[in-house]
């Protein structure tokens, strides 16, 4: 049996803080902190289990966020600065930058899930799979921007994930499933 309580509270703690990093003049300051728990909850999490995917995952799903928003958000500055020197690509430059981070959002999305989905079959915890799923939506509908309020429900989804996982899980050793999907694992 290993035991999971410090990366419970580290997890539960991190994602809360994440879901809050919309409050005006320290959000980002909770955005930073909660990154840094969730992140090192998951590698916990991914050592004890022996399962390397799940922190890589989560690791290539927050650098593809990252790196998304910094391309959109500099083809924004540039546009913006375009047009004050006489450049009027303003429309077709603004529509690349949201195309970017939109493919780049749903891509963030997709690893992020995948890892969820392993936690949710290692911990028998099927919040997990649920804050995965409804942040992976949630990147989809941005492009309406009702995904963001599903993602700031996914992040409360994962708090009450981590808050509600058991502290002790007994691994199954030696087992390797003969059917696995992301829903299901049948051995």
């Amino acid at each position: 049996m290993l035991n999971f309580y410090k990366e419970k509270i580290l997890g539960g703690v991190g994602s809360g803080l994440i879901a809050f990093a919309l409050i005006p003049g320290i959000g980002y300051i909770f955005f930073i902190i909660g990154v840094i728990m969730f992140i090192i909850s998951i590698h916990n999490i991914s050592k004890l289990l022996n399962e390397g995917e799940i922190y890589s995952n989560i690791i290539k799903s927050f650098l593809i966020g990252i790196l998304g928003t910094v391309i959109s958000l500099f083809l924004g500055l540039y546009t913006f600065a375009s047009v004050f020197s006489g450049h009027w690509n303003f429309g077709a430059n603004i529509f690349l930058s949201l195309i970017i981070f939109y493919s780049f959002t749903i891509a963030s999305a997709v690893f992020f899930r995948k890892s969820l989905v392993s936690i949710a079959s290692f911990t028998d915890n099927e919040l997990f799979k649920t804050a995965g799923d409804v942040m992976f939506w949630s990147a989809i509908l941005t492009i309406l921007a009702l995904g963001f309020i599903g993602m700031f429900i996914s992040w409360i989804l994962l708090s009450i994930a981590f808050f509600t996982m058991s502290n002790y899980i007994e691994i199954r050793k030696n087992e390797k499933p003969v059917f696995d999907s992301d829903y299901y694992k049948i051995y």
